[in-house]
């Protein structure tokens, strides 16, 4: 028999248990709870944390009173309740598609009275990376005041802080729809306001006052009026005032330069003025170097409906009903493809001749401008929405296939790793995931695939890969069921799988070091490298354990590429053992598994062709002279040694 090398890939299902939105704050410390009311203030102000994210503060005004209605109404005191209906952006909710509060947590109880509780603590927000790996990518402090009406308590007064990010302060300015991101020294900053002023240029007003605006400064919290720090200014234009300033129609102060931009969204510009920091006060070198950040950010929507001078362009007047009849009304566009939660519309409009290229463009209920998403193939099959409104896909034609970049829909930027595939990739439910199916030609071998794709990952994943195979993905239930056709000589059958990686005592191909290290501890003996790579695809390391492990780990990768157990505590993530049975191995394996033909002839049995493209060899302790490689393997032949690699590395290939 051929000598038999094995390598396995591995990734953590402890990773992967952390993608619930719950789990990013299993390690938060619960208050105190000292009685029966204060449990149910606690529980009712959790409740509230929760409901947060449902209530989208920049949808149409009616959908925003119908969402806390529903959302709040049971939990907030009536008057509370239409102060924030008439005045949203007072009001604690989600302000932006990502990052977007999670939960409450960090919570102290102060009892005011019998009847009355004040309770502080922080809003956590998150974004799809923190769904995923846990941590927090905002908080911001909120004090809320409770009291007791009847036999139920319910929220009357809630007061919110400044945001605060992991190692900055957010100053979120929601009339004007922009934020600054300040380092954590400026956490006490204030707010103070004022007025620019433009003069006219020429004409019978020349040197008079014919344009004003907000003028916004952020103060360092060490500013005395002993000790005068560097502010950092903020002007507020509207577009058509930001317009006539470039067209010399009028000037600000004497600098021979005008402002510098540091942002827009659909209805005000913001800059910074010229030579704001002429007299070189302390702390001008900090805001230099905080400015040089890129610290402004526009938040479309807000700015776009926050203005009531503004006429056309309110969210009442771009409902969806109103984008989606303004859309159908023009011939050159095509593809209109709405997100699930019916709030954004992605598109394509005809393009430029020149360069024969159309344009895919983003548009949110609630905005008088659609963006610009980027140029895209005139045979682009369209666009699918991920399940959590964060992503969408672009599909464009390649060869008889795709190709899909993945978007991001807050700042319109693409993931590295671009899908090839079949056909259009599925989302996972959580929209965290894609599964796709592709086809490669070798040498003349077909071989398909089918994969997963993490978002921020490098590349996607094998679940299976096999020769003269074709695979397409249907489905992702919420069960984590990916349903696929697999199609081979010309026969197709509905299977479904899950994106599991097989594992043996914990341990899967591509598992790190330290990830080995966690399971087995450090009690190896280390070979390293010969010079020769053998079957593998790289010269590895040998870590030997006296249990009974031998782990192959690559030189260059640093990933296990084969996991071999004898020790009798060794088990697959499906619970076989060593010691159990061939029958015992048969009834678990075979009814998930195939075990496949060699392309040296004849079927390997006891060899399983398991998820991440990888192969299951249990080795049985067979009679002297007789081949584990034949149809009747003794049912109680027992499991002797248990090995996960992959075919490659086995002289062989399936």
């Amino acid at each position: 028999m051929k000598k038999i090398v094995f390598s396995i890939l591995i990734l953590l299902v402890s990773v992967s248990l952390v993608g619930c939105t719950n789990g990013a704050s299993g390690n938060q410390e619960k208050p105190k709870i000292g009685g029966n009311d204060e449990a149910a203030v606690i529980s009712l102000v959790e409740n509230f944390g929760g409901q947060l994210q449902k209530v989208s503060l920049l949808a149409p005004k009616d959908k925003v009173e119908e969402s806390m209605q529903e959302n709040y109404g049971e939990l907030v005191s009536l008057d509370l309740l239409q102060e924030w209906v008439s005045d949203p952006q007072d009001a604690p909710g989600r302000m932006t598609s990502s990052p977007w509060p999670d939960r409450i947590e960090n919570m102290t109880v102060e009892k005011m009275s019998e009847q009355a509780y004040e309770v502080k603590g922080d809003i956590i927000e998150i974004t799809s990376t923190e769904k995923v790996k846990g941590g927090i990518a905002a908080k911001r402090p909120i004090t809320l005041t409770v009291y007791k009406t009847g036999k139920r308590w319910k929220i009357d007064a809630v007061s919110l802080g400044s945001y605060q990010e992991a190692n900055n302060v957010v100053y979120r300015n929601n009339k004007y729809g922009f934020s600054f991101t300040l380092p954590k020294s400026w956490k006490d900053y204030s707010i103070i306001t004022g007025n620019w002023e433009g003069m006219a240029v020429g004409g019978p007003k020349a040197g008079e006052i014919v344009e004003t605006g907000p003028m916004i400064f952020i103060r360092h919290p060490q500013w005395t009026s002993e000790n005068l720090r560097q502010d950092i200014p903020i002007m507020v234009f509207t577009l058509r005032q930001w317009d006539a300033l470039q067209q010399d129609e009028f000037h600000i102060g004497p600098a021979p330069i005008g402002p510098s931009e540091l942002g827009r969204n659909t209805t005000y510009v913001f800059a910074l003025p010229a030579r704001y920091n002429y007299a070189f006060p302390s702390g001008y070198e900090e805001v230099e170097k905080i400015l040089e950040s890129n610290p402004l950010q526009t938040e479309e929507s807000m700015g776009s409906t926050s203005n009531p001078k503004q006429t056309g362009s309110s969210q009442n007047d771009y409902s969806k009903e109103k984008l989606q009849d303004l859309l159908a009304s023009k011939n050159e566009i095509s593809k209109i493809t709405w997100s699930p939660d019916d709030t954004q519309v992605v598109y394509v409009e005809e393009g430029n001749l020149d360069n024969g290229l159309n344009k895919a463009y983003l548009w949110k209920v609630g905005e008088a401008n659609s963006r610009f998403v980027r140029d895209v193939s005139p045979t682009t099959y369209g666009f699918t929405w991920a399940p959590d409104n964060e992503h969408f896909l672009i599909s464009e034609k390649l060869g008889e296939g795709a190709v899909s970049s993945i978007v991001g829909v807050e700042t319109l930027t693409e993931e590295e790793y671009k899908i090839k595939s079949i056909s259009i990739p599925v989302w996972s439910p959580d929209g965290l995931a894609l599964a796709s199916a592709y086809e490669q030609h070798n040498y003349g071998e077909s071989w398909g695939s089918l994969e997963v794709y993490t978002l921020g990952e490098k590349k996607g994943e094998y679940i299976w890969k096999a020769k003269d195979v074709l695979y397409k993905v249907s489905y992702w239930d919420k069960e984590g069921n990916i349903g696929y056709t697999e199609i081979y000589e010309g026969k197709e059958t509905k299977k479904t799988t899950k994106n599991i990686r097989p594992s043996i005592v914990g341990v899967h191909l591509g598992d790190t070091k330290d990830q080995v290290r966690e399971v087995l501890g450090n009690g190896y003996e280390e070979t390293p490298p010969s010079g020769e790579m053998g079957h593998f695809p790289e010269q590895v390391y040998r870590w030997t354990y006296d249990e009974g492990y031998q782990i192959f780990i690559g030189e260059e990768s640093g990933k296990v590429l084969e996991i071999m157990a004898t020790s009798p505590k060794a088990e697959t993530n499906l619970g076989v053992r060593i010691g159990d049975t061939a029958a015992k191995v048969f009834k678990t394996y075979r009814s998930r598994y195939i075990e496949p033909e060699s392309i040296h002839g004849g079927k390997l049995y006891g060899i399983f062709k398991v998820e991440g493209a990888a192969a299951l060899y249990f080795k049985f302790d067979m009679p002297e002279g007789q081949s584990q490689f034949s149809a009747d393997i003794d049912p109680d032949t027992k499991v002797q040694t248990m090995m996960l690699t992959y075919p490659e590395q086995m002289d062989d290939s399936f």
